[in-house]
């Protein structure tokens, strides 16, 4: 078996950034869009598992993390065990590209919501390099989370009728998230400071916010809208590349029959929970069973001293 896959990644990697990017790309801050793509495996084996959105379900599988440049050319891909995620692979497949070309050029990385993880923004700001993605629809509770900095303007118009179809404002927001392992009790919590773009747009004759945030700072980048149009340029240099790439090099295809069985990883990390559960209530019990403990005590030395002045009673009588 020859193990050469990594060395010929990279080596080509080096050639698609010599050949495409350079010059076309580096022009535009060096922004990259990064997603997965899963692909099913059919095995009698147990093989991790993948959720996949688009048919609800979860299938054995392999994810595939690509990176794609400003312009839509693929530049490196890392195959992944099917249940691995995003925020697991993300920095792993920034490497991998850098690390091919020699050069610390990946500025600004655009992905969807599967990377947001506040760990994930820290780490982005340790690197000193930039995101831009979607903030979950349970961070935050509407326009009140936010705190508008520059208000509405006109995003997108109807070019037939000059109809404005979508506005949108400059906005901060303070993110949290309960730091892993803290009880319920314990609301110590990870806070994050990102800048959101606020658009509003009508979806099926409802109005809908869609916060697009970023680390991005203003005066960097002065004006929203670009961080929008950046974002929104997912689909036509990534999500469509990718369509394209699954038909014409056959991205799904599987080479090879060789698989190798893991453990239930989904019931490792279940039991890896609970475990971690368990040594919080066993942490949170141990003050009140030495309290009852030294209560029990108490309770022995007063049921004595009643025993023995009950029997002196006795004795007088």
């Amino acid at each position: 078996k020859l193990k050469i896959s990594e060395a010929l990644s990279g080596a080509l990697s080096k050639c698609y950034l010599e050949a495409l990017f350079i010059k076309v790309e580096l022009e535009d801050k060096s922004y990259f869009y990064i997603d997965g793509h899963y692909k099913t495996v059919w095995s009698s084996k147990n093989i991790p598992r993948g959720f996949r959105t688009t048919l609800n379900k979860t299938e054995k599988s392999l994810e595939q993390v690509i990176l794609t440049g400003g312009k839509g050319h693929p530049l490196i891909l890392l195959t992944c065990p099917g249940d691995r995620h995003l925020t697991k692979e993300m920095f792993n497949l920034i490497d991998a590209f850098e690390g091919a070309c020699g050069k610390d050029i990946v500025k600004v990385t655009v992905f969807d919501r599967e990377g947001v993880a506040l760990k994930m923004f820290q780490e982005f700001d340790r690197r000193k390099k930039y995101f831009i993605t979607l903030l979950k629809e349970n961070q935050h509770k509407g326009e009140s989370s936010f705190d508008i900095k520059k208000d509405y303007e006109t995003y997108k118009t109807d070019e037939k009728t000059g109809k404005i179809k979508s506005r949108i404002a400059d906005a901060d927001i303070i993110l949290q998230e309960r730091k892993k392992g803290a009880g319920k009790e314990n609301e110590e919590k990870i806070k994050y400071p990102v800048r959101a773009g606020l658009l509003r747009k009508e979806v099926e004759g409802r109005e809908k916010l869609i916060p697009i945030i970023t680390n991005l700072k203003r005066e960097d980048e002065p004006d929203i809208k670009k961080i929008a149009d950046k974002y929104f340029a997912r689909w036509p240099n990534q999500e469509n590349i990718i369509k394209d790439m699954v038909y014409g090099i056959e991205l799904d295809r599987n080479h090879g029959y060789k698989k190798v069985e893991v453990k239930n990883r989904t019931l490792l990390r279940k039991k890896e929970e609970i475990e971690q559960n368990l040594r919080g209530i066993a942490k949170r019990i141990k003050p009140v069973v030495e309290d009852i403990k030294k209560l029990q005590e108490e309770i022995g030395t007063i049921e004595k001293a009643y025993q023995d002045r009950l029997k002196d009673l006795n004795k007088e009588k």
